[in-house]
């Protein structure tokens, strides 16, 4: 390599790459492709993910707004096809339909654009969202989505209400890929009650600032290693991934109360057992006949409960 090839080469590396510092999909597509050029694969990696970043944002009257952020490479053709398709499930009854938005970089710096009409939608599956559920699924595969090439995705989802007593929410940090660099932050009023915790093996204390009336935490971790499987049957504290649990409750005891409140002001007054049908009742009270008596009941309550 030539003295200037190497300086070339050594500025490259010296500099923050593009997709740091620039907003969500703004950042020069030549640019993009060029820094990411000069950094070398993980070894035996087949996907590296150059940034994972979650922006959590909490308004005044406490919805959140989570955004996630993925840019990253594949190597193989296989890794190509399995992280060339962005999709994200959500609850239509408290939240918003999912905003996708994704760009894929060519070696050639050229940008390939998600187009909102390949965004199909969907009802989650009884199998991944349990029976009866009625979350949804958005889900599309991305454009030019070759080895080599740089995907940038972003996912938004916004809370349509708030949750009386406050919100626990849990951020993942990490992928099943080696991460260069995962970035946290959190965006709320400055006088709202703001809590968070690192579990899963997770460490670091954020960054913290008050501007505007806002407060702002800011966590920075990497490198990071693939996170790998759990381990079936594990104690909770030890399957937990790596990852944040927020809270803007004003205690444990006033979320929990806040979650039951709405199922207490459903079942007041109901008398579900005269409700129970014949058959059920009269498969109870046979000895011997408890396995029947639960299915009858289990399949009533199936035909009328939903989520």
């Amino acid at each position: 390599m030539t003295s200037i090839a190497s300086a070339v080469l050594l500025a490259l590396l010296a500099t923050t790459p593009p997709w740091e510092d620039a907003p969500p999909l703004s950042a020069d597509p030549g640019a993009v492709a060029r820094a990411a050029a000069a950094i070398e694969p993980p070894e035996g990696a087949p996907v590296d993910v150059l940034l994972a970043e979650t922006a959590v944002a909490i308004d005044a009257q406490g919805r959140f707004t989570v955004s996630d952020r993925l840019v990253y490479r594949t190597w193989t053709r296989d890794a190509a096809r399995r992280w060339g398709s962005v999709a994200r499930a959500w609850a239509p009854w408290r939240e918003a339909r999912p905003e996708i938005r994704a760009r894929v970089i060519g070696r050639d710096g050229v940008a390939h654009p998600l187009d909102p009409a390949r965004i199909a939608e969907a009802k989650l599956s009884d199998a991944v969202a349990g029976l009866g559920s009625e979350r949804r699924v958005v889900e599309a595969a991305l454009p030019e989505a070759e080895p080599g090439a740089v995907i940038e995705q972003v996912i938004t989802v916004r809370d349509l209400e708030p949750r009386e007593g406050g919100e626990v929410r849990r951020v993942d940090v990490g992928e099943p890929a080696p991460v260069r660099l995962a970035r946290v932050t959190v965006e709320a009023p400055a006088g709202r009650p703001l809590r968070w915790a690192a579990r899963g093996g997770l460490a670091g204390a954020p960054e913290e600032q008050l501007a505007g009336g806002r407060r702002l935490l800011a966590w920075r971790w990497g490198p990071l290693p693939a996170r790998g499987a759990i381990e079936p049957l594990l104690p909770p504290e030890d399957a937990s991934p790596p990852h944040l649990e927020l809270s803007d409750g004003t205690s444990w005891g006033a979320v929990a109360s806040a979650l039951s409140a709405p199922i207490d002001r459903a079942l007041r007054g109901a008398s579900l057992g005269g409700e129970l049908p014949a058959g059920a009742r009269a498969a109870a009270a046979r000895p011997g006949a408890r396995g029947e008596a639960a299915q009858a009941i289990l399949d009533w309550a199936r035909a009328r409960v939903r989520y």
